[in-house]
């Protein structure tokens, strides 16, 4: 960390106090922080209470919002000490609570003032922010209308006790504020006289029918609604806004899916059905990944970057690769199992900023796949299987770029209750990350396939059909020998 060189004879002014308190802050503990620290927003406790808004007891238009702590992205923390009760009123559409940031200038505790300049404090601590004469003095400002001058401090006797000079009206449990010492005949401006400021909070009440847009460092803590009965509801949006435990979900199009997955084809083991058999196992082989079989790798000063000279899935083919689509991928060599994590593409140029030389042996086996530890497959068969409802699933490694899968048919047969000539198969994924964090499943891509007869097909909506008459059986070769 960046210091200033203290000595006994050194003189220290504004200048290289505001540089010292810039090594310690920007320079300091933040720079730390922002590296370390992938989020912003509310601290989870133990049980999760902060900043959680809540209908008051006994109220019918009272939400109490509980005392917490938050970080906003520049690592500046939201404080709010006590429980907070906020009145709503029914306005006929949703309201939201929104938290930010704020400082504010007053001291802990409260104080009583009398007549005789007399200050007596309760949880106060006036022996570490007071300073009486003949000390160079500080002020006091109170937070009242009836004693509204900025007060010098005569002397400061305990931490609940200090004595002031000026003309006073009794009045008690108000709040105080600290004027500092400045240079004689200096006239210093209104927003530096206070000269300490604390974490605090702004807690905002927006009406909007849908969620409101929220600017940069706010956070969303609860929506209010009324019924029709004017019965006030509290809905908990604060898991979008977690510091320390981020709430992640999957959507269909967010880096969390993988447009690669494809069905390469669906055959039956064997190739045939048995004649002694009236049920036949099918293998589904699906791919979800790239695979590299040539490429070149170039190194700057500045870059490194990995150029995919012949490449291909069953997606994309051997085209060009959409930008930025393998970005926070990996990029791993099955021979030493090595990889590297993408940053980023342009088309198939791919840039990696941490890049170990050992990746690269002299037999190499690349593909690239989704930065996860797993992909599960969900398989539904419409009917002709035991429990057609349940679906069969597969858990895969997300380090093997195809995987195989197994499931059986019954033929069509008077014996059975419900059967029929054609089944529909229907395929799913999901992928699963090192923290197990669940994520719906999604559809495969739109793409060519081998079916069970051995032609080119084209899977759309992730399901196609198995005609059942169209399999011929074949008698079960015996040896007799």
């Amino acid at each position: 960390m960046s210091q200033i060189k203290f000595n006994n004879n050194l003189f220290l002014e504004v200048n290289e106090l505001n540089r010292f308190k810039k090594f310690i802050d920007d320079e300091g503990y933040k720079r730390i922080l922002k590296v370390l620290v992938k989020n912003d927003g509310i601290v989870q406790n133990a049980s999760n209470s902060y900043f959680k808004a809540s209908p008051k007891a006994g109220s019918s238009n009272i939400v109490t919002v509980n005392a917490g702590i938050a970080f906003d992205s520049n690592m500046e923390a939201i404080v709010m000490e006590n429980d907070l009760d906020i009145t709503i009123s029914d306005v006929g559409i949703n309201q939201w609570l929104v938290l930010s940031r704020a400082v504010k200038n007053t001291e802990i505790g409260t104080v009583t003032i009398n007549t005789d300049g007399t200050l007596t404090g309760v949880n106060t601590e006036f022996t570490k922010v007071l300073r009486g004469q003949p000390n160079f003095p500080t002020k006091v400002k109170l937070n009242s209308t009836l004693n509204s001058g900025e007060y010098e401090v005569v002397n400061v006797i305990s931490d609940t006790s200090v004595i002031l000079s000026g003309d006073f009206l009794a009045e008690g449990n108000i709040n105080y504020s600290v004027i500092g010492t400045f240079t004689p005949d200096y006239q210093a401006p209104l927003e530096d006289k206070l000269i300490y400021e604390y974490d605090s909070y702004s807690i905002n009440v927006i009406s909007s029918v849908d969620t409101p847009v929220l600017n940069d460092n706010s956070y969303l803590l609860a929506k209010i609604s009324f019924n029709s009965q004017n019965i006030l509801s509290v809905t908990d949006e604060r898991i979008s806004y977690m510091f320390n435990d981020p709430y992640i979900q999957n959507t269909e199009g967010t880096s969390y899916s993988n447009p690669l997955v494809s069905l390469l084809s669906s055959g039956i083991v064997g190739g045939i059905k048995s004649e002694d058999s009236n049920m036949a196992d099918f293998e589904l082989i699906i791919e979800h990944g790239y695979s590299v079989s040539r490429y070149e790798l170039i190194t700057t000063s500045t870059s490194n970057t990995f150029n995919i000279i012949i490449g291909k899935c069953n997606y994309l083919g051997n085209g060009d690769i959409p930008n930025s689509l393998f970005k926070g991928w990996l990029l791993v060599n099955r021979t030493n199992m090595k990889y590297a994590v993408i940053d980023d593409n342009v088309n198939k140029s791919l840039t990696i900023n941490s890049f170990d030389d050992s990746i690269i042996t002299e037999v190499n086996d690349f593909i690239i796949v989704p930065n996860f530890k797993s992909i599960e497959y969900k398989v539904t068969i419409s009917s002709n299987v035991d429990k057609p409802s349940v679906p069969f699933y597969f858990k895969k490694e997300i380090t093997n770029l195809t995987s195989r899968m197994r499931f059986y048919s019954y033929f069509p047969s008077v014996d059975l209750v419900n059967f029929s000539d054609k089944v529909t198969v229907s395929i799913k994924y999901r992928l699963i990350d090192n923290s197990e964090k669940l994520y719906p499943f999604s559809n495969l891509a739109i793409a060519q396939f081998q079916n069970v007869n051995g032609q080119s097909e084209t899977l759309s909506n992730s399901s196609f059909d198995i005609d059942l008459t169209n399999i011929e059986p074949q008698a079960k070769q015996r040896n007799y020998s």
